[in-house]
């Protein structure tokens, strides 16, 4: 698969990150959920510092406290839903992973920290 090969994600983030400086190409990256590829090719090369430097300014361009609170909220749910009994080992795994991924995704950007702090997100 393509996210594994480093060089050609680092380029297509590259590309991406270009795009979004552009209003209305970040628009278009809004509408097109290039927040969950993202999120894969994060979590897939978290060691790659020049991924990650990357990545932190097309995290910066495309989210704000609203996708932050969001992601908290998703969060705080499955919580409630897994502390209620009302889901499955199924649903736990499919659901959980991802919901913890973007929301370490979008840690990588210092101002989504707080944004993410402010909303429960992480209990210090």
């Amino acid at each position: 698969e393509h996210v594994s090969n480093a060089p050609l994600v680092l380029e297509s983030l590259q590309l991406l990150t270009t795009l979004g400086h552009d209003p209305a190409g970040l628009a278009q990256l809004k509408a097109a959920g290039t927040m969950d590829p993202l999120v894969t090719a994060v979590m897939t090369h978290i060691r790659d510092p020049e991924i990650r430097t990357v990545a932190q300014e097309l995290v910066t361009l495309l989210s704000d406290e609203t996708t932050c609170a969001e992601a908290v909220e998703t969060l705080k749910g499955l919580e409630k839903q897994l502390k209620d009994g009302a889901m499955t080992r199924e649903d736990m795994v499919a659901k959980i992973p991802p919901a913890s991924m973007l929301l370490g995704t979008l840690a990588l950007a210092p101002e989504n920290v707080q944004h993410i702090i402010s909303h429960g997100g992480l209990p210090l």
